[in-house]
């Protein structure tokens, strides 16, 4: 075969490659988005929160330098995102503009001594990220600036997420560190009081754990090492998308959706679309149907009327629902009515539930229309 030839045969090999490369390649757009304090996308007149950076409009996702401000235009946050995630320096300040945070990430997650700040400037703790996804703290402060941590060592407390059965938790940890390793009776609580779960460590290694049901706490089980609960070590690291309690891609999603149709790169009717059926993946409850119907027991109340007669029943309700692309429950109606007054304790509890995981449709989350039967059955 002639040299020339080969050569000429290669080059447009190359602008071939070039031109598929540059047609697959991601549109990145750059674009602004505006928050409400809970980190829900707003119009600008509403905003607490300001994110100016780069949007991969094929893959949904951020790239390159992210800048976040108050509304006032203190800056808050700044990092940068690769294909990995985050990566490299991440610092975050108060709107005061006193520093709040500084680290490390390396591929989405937090690396090494983070140093964490309270408002006023003075040091609140310092956490070590380890390469397994844990983390120990070195050092520990209360809000009157006694240090209760020092060298790893010392009584610690915080708020933290944990996640139990695929529902996640805000949860009150307390224990204590030795030399940078657990030690003694650790316990997470909720908000309410109730227990969540508490762990005997020695030298860092879990010797025994009990878990409590979420909606009594009442004990439920125990468990060992590899059976854990999953304490979201990400909570010290501010990371917005993480802020809201329903699944962290649906706030991402939601900004992603505004700011596609601002630039006119989505339809706007894509919102308003419920489907019934063939969705790719149907809504689900935190925990699945078996958390959802002890969700239902847990929180059902025999009606008066019922009460007073003492009158034993046996039936079912059907009730239909949407939920929506952010997992909120909404539309409640009665399809098939059991009496009236126990139609409406059923809606009063599905206007209660937690968020839903929502249902998917080409990739992204949509609004479904979802039917429910419960059965009631009353013994006097």
């Amino acid at each position: 075969m002639n040299l020339r030839f080969v050569w000429v045969l290669i080059f447009f090999l190359i602008l071939g490659n070039r031109s598929i490369a540059q047609e697959i390649n991601p549109q990145v757009v750059p674009v602004t988005m505006f928050y409400d304090q809970n980190w829900q996308v707003t119009v600008k007149e509403k905003a607490s929160f300001i994110r100016v950076g780069s949007l991969d409009t094929v893959r949904l996702k951020f790239m390159g330098k992210v800048t976040d401000f108050y509304a006032n235009g203190t800056p808050l946050l700044q990092v940068n995102y690769l294909e990995t995630g985050k990566d490299g320096a991440f610092q975050t300040s108060y709107s005061n503009k006193k520093l709040e945070q500084r680290g490390i990430f390396l591929k989405d997650k937090p690396v090494g001594t983070w140093e964490y700040y309270y408002a006023s400037g003075k040091p609140w703790q310092t956490v070590e990220y380890l390469e397994n996804g844990d983390f120990k703290v070195l050092a520990f402060y209360d809000t009157t600036g006694q240090q209760l941590v020092k060298d790893g060592t010392g009584p610690w407390y915080s708020k933290m997420r944990a996640q139990i059965k695929g529902i996640d938790f805000t949860v009150n940890i307390t224990g204590n560190w030795k030399e940078g390793k657990r030690i003694g009776q650790w316990k997470a609580t909720q908000k309410n009081g109730k227990s969540v779960f508490e762990e005997l460590f020695e030298a860092g290694v879990l010797k025994e754990g009990k878990l409590f049901d979420v909606f009594t706490g009442r004990p439920s089980s125990n468990y060992i090492e590899k059976e854990n609960p999953k304490i979201g070590t990400f909570d010290f690291v501010y990371h917005a998308e993480a802020l809201n309690p329903s699944p962290s891609f649906l706030t991402k999603e939601r900004a992603v959706r505004y700011i596609l149709r601002k630039e006119h790169l989505l339809p706007a009717i894509l919102e308003s679309i419920t489907y019934t059926e063939n969705v790719e993946k149907m809504p689900e409850f935190p925990g699945g149907m078996a958390a959802l119907y002890k969700f239902i027991r847990d929180n059902f109340r025999v009606p008066a009327d019922v009460s007073r007669r003492r009158e034993s029943m046996d039936g079912t309700v059907v009730l239909s629902m949407t939920v929506g692309s952010e997992g909120k429950v909404a539309n409640i109606k009665v399809e098939r009515s059991f009496t009236p007054s126990i139609d409406q304790e059923v809606i009063r509890i599905f206007k209660i539930m937690p968020t839903w995981y929502p249902g998917i449709q080409n990739g992204r989350a949509v609004s479904v229309k979802y039917t429910i039967p419960y059965r009631v059955s009353i013994k006097y």
